[in-house]
């Protein structure tokens, strides 16, 4: 405030107010009155302009005080102006969203990007998804405006049912028509119906029915390595595997709150959903006993990172997974170095956190496993399974029937027959790190023989071990295929559920493509820590996320 009575200050005439604002301040941060109080308008001298919007005075003193404003404070993990903080609730949305109005037509970018942040941290509620997808549009703020066109998507099935109604034709087209909508096709359907209905339609175009359709969005298999194996507050980078090429997606560094730590985050875990990477838990230095406490996800549309909560219980080295819109973390290890079996699972909508079923053995290192559909399943110790069913919530212990072959190191893959998996092919030179993945030739599905970019393994495996349920005769559903590779020591298991093969059969149509990874030294902090022993407290799981190329695919209308 004292620049403000020391330098000179121009008044902002609103209707019968007449409003102060430091002249400098006002210039270096608006580039619309830098163009208008310059000298390269012959009336820039004026103390005096008028202001000939519809804007408020409330909102115009928000301005004025915002421009004022030098002073910064936390709100949810950013730094936001001072006289933003009374805004940053739910509440304030319509005086924010004026706000937000000011800064795009004063050409305040700094207030637009700081307004941006807030909604993107508190506003993704079902109720104003909608309101917000359509502000932003209208004024075209186009990562505003994906930020909330993806969580429409992402929240459809909860979307308030009479603001879907009072949408116009060509948006609900968008949202219904997008190949990456939550939502089933019968509930599409309904909602199509009732919007007919309550606008009186009276003939729907002969298209629309072939678009709503149940849909299958493209996904991306992604996995997290560092810059260096010894320093994970340096950058970290997110590859992709899209089914043909591994690439590097992104370039990311930490929250600030970790990088300026004394001591590096280890143990930490890493996921993702649609397009966010969720990064939960470690400890900064192991047996320190300081924990990261928080969940922070990255936003892949904004490049921000966003926190997102606070973890019941502090904990590393855990299983972290997701099932739908629920974020699991399972055991690991906690304060005092105690190895938990607890589950806590925290549900990405609500932002509540409810208490699983605890894990029925703990561990210190991350054991292998997989997730198919609703189930995880865990390859605990030699032969000895734990399957989660996420639906019922409940565990169940298997041993495996087989030889004792499989008490060598094993690789568990979901049903999905685009898994994929880093692999080391030769143990004795640490840069001989591949991609691999599973292919089921059919009659359809013929793999290329001459592909150049991948060598292709026909391998004949056995159907089999089942699982036995504990000490019970009865067997488990789940289907067991054992692959092996000529130049590898692992075992891949390949699970799958209902599928017409016969037990103790042998089949040739399953094959191993192996992809070189260019520069794969790179991966070593995923198999060996800088003393070259197994580094067990990082996954070599992918994870899946959305590519934001992707976001507005199949939002055609139809006129």
């Amino acid at each position: 405030m004292e620049d403000q009575n020391r330098d000179p200050c121009v008044a902002l005439i609103l209707k019968d107010s007449r409003l102060l604002v430091n002249r400098k301040q006002l210039i270096s941060k608006s580039q619309y009155f830098a163009m208008l109080l310059s000298e390269s308008y012959i009336d820039h001298l004026q103390q005096e302009h008028v202001i000939n919007y519809d804007i408020s005075i409330s909102t115009l003193q928000d301005y004025i005080n915002w421009i004022h404003d030098e002073d910064f404070c936390m709100k949810f993990d950013f730094v936001c102006k001072t006289s933003l903080e009374k805004h940053c609730n739910p509440n304030s949305y319509e005086d924010l969203v004026k706000l937000l109005d000011l800064s795009v037509l004063f050409l305040t970018d700094l207030l637009t990007d700081e307004i941006t942040n807030i909604m993107e941290a508190i506003l993704v509620i079902p109720e104003l998804l909608i309101d917000i997808w359509l502000v932003a549009r209208d004024l075209g703020l186009s990562t505003l405006q994906d930020i909330f066109f993806a969580a429409c998507l992402d929240y459809f099935d909860k979307l308030p049912i009479d603001k879907l109604l009072h949408l116009e034709s060509q948006n609900l087209q968008k949202l219904l028509n997008n190949e990456n909508i939550s939502s089933t096709e019968e509930n599409m359907w309904n909602i199509l119906f009732m919007w007919v209905k309550a606008n009186k339609i009276e003939e729907l175009p002969t298209k629309i029915p072939i678009l709503i359709k149940d849909k299958k969005p493209k996904v991306l298999n992604c996995i997290i390595d560092y810059e260096k194996p010894q320093n994970y507050n340096s950058k970290i980078f997110l590859y992709c595997w899209d089914g043909r090429n591994f690439f590097k997606y992104s370039t990311l560094t930490y929250p600030k709150e970790i990088t300026n730590a004394r001591h590096p985050l280890i143990g930490m875990q890493f996921t993702g959903r649609r397009y966010d990477l969720y990064m939960c838990g470690g400890e900064y230095g192991v047996g320190r006993g300081k924990f990261n406490e928080k969940i922070w996800h990255y936003s892949l549309i904004s490049k921000k990172w966003i926190f997102e909560t606070r973890m019941p219980r502090p904990r590393r080295n855990m299983i972290t997974v997701l099932f739908k819109n629920k974020l699991y973390l399972i055991g690991g290890v906690g304060e005092y170095r105690t190895q938990l079996k607890s589950v806590n699972i925290y549900d990405i909508h609500s932002r509540i956190w409810t208490k699983g079923s605890q894990i029925p053995a703990s561990f210190s290192g991350i054991p292998e496993y997989c997730v198919d559909d609703d189930k995880l399943i865990i390859y605990m110790t030699q032969l000895h399974v734990l399957i989660y069913y996420s639906k019922d919530d409940t565990w169940t212990h298997f041993k495996l029937l087989c030889d004792k072959s499989l008490s060598q190191e094993i690789i568990l893959m979901g049903l999905d027959e685009s898994a994929c998996f880093l692999d080391v092919i030769n143990k004795d030179a640490t840069d001989d790190i591949v991609l691999r993945c599973m292919k089921y030739e059919t009659g359809s599905t013929k793999c290329l023989k001459n592909d150049t970019d991948y060598t292709c393994e026909e391998r004949s495996i056995l159907l089999g071990p089942q699982f036995r349920l504990g000490h019970h005769k009865d067997f488990c559903s789940i289907d067991t295929f054992l692959i092996q590779c000529r130049n590898s020591d692992n075992i891949y298991v390949w699970l799958r559920q209902n599928y017409s093969l016969r037990y103790n059969a042998v089949y040739n149509n399953f094959h191993v493509h192996t992809v070189p990874i260019q520069e794969s030294i790179k991966f070593n902090s995923l198999f060996y820590n800088h003393t070259t022993t197994l580094f067990s407290s990082t996954t070599k799981k992918f994870f899946r996320l959305m590519d934001t190329a992707d976001l507005h695919s199949g939002s055609t209308t139809i006129t």
